[in-house]
């Protein structure tokens, strides 16, 4: 909430610099503070669906499945969920509109066999861009 409301105050009222020199700095800190909004619009997405703790991210839960144990035995304070098998078949786009972030599940494009794969062949594909192309539209 507060990386939103940062985000809203920064694109309303903008940032202030007092020599030409700290423009990139002005872009870099206005970038920054819609980028930790859209990051965290995207997890607070994530934790709401019931998604589990995943990479360098641990999703504590009083009712979670998981608990660390320690040298001294069971952690509960440190109780957390654990990922989903059903996660990592979606990706979360996240999408900026209007000052509205939007976020949808799209399935993950499976892994191609890669002994037909070799640079030649699927540049055309980066070049025209249908490698970013929704696998479900």
């Amino acid at each position: 909430r507060d990386a939103l409301l940062l985000s809203e105050f920064v694109q309303r009222h903008g940032l202030a610099i007092k020599h030409v020199g700290e423009v990139a700095e002005l872009f870099m800190w206005r970038h920054m503070a819609l980028t930790s909004a859209a990051v965290l619009t995207q997890l607070t997405h994530y934790i709401d669906a019931g998604g589990g703790s995943r990479g360098a991210r641990i999703i504590l839960d009083r009712d979670g499945n998981s608990i660390p144990q320690t040298r001294n035995g069971f952690c509960d304070a440190w109780r957390f969920r654990s990922e989903r098998t059903e996660d990592k078949k979606d990706k979360l786009l996240i999408h900026y509109c209007n000052g509205i972030f939007h976020v949808r599940e799209t399935p993950v494009r499976e892994f191609p066999i890669i002994r037909g794969i070799w640079f030649e062949k699927n540049w055309p594909g980066f070049l025209n861009g249908t490698i970013y192309q929704p696998q479900d539209e």
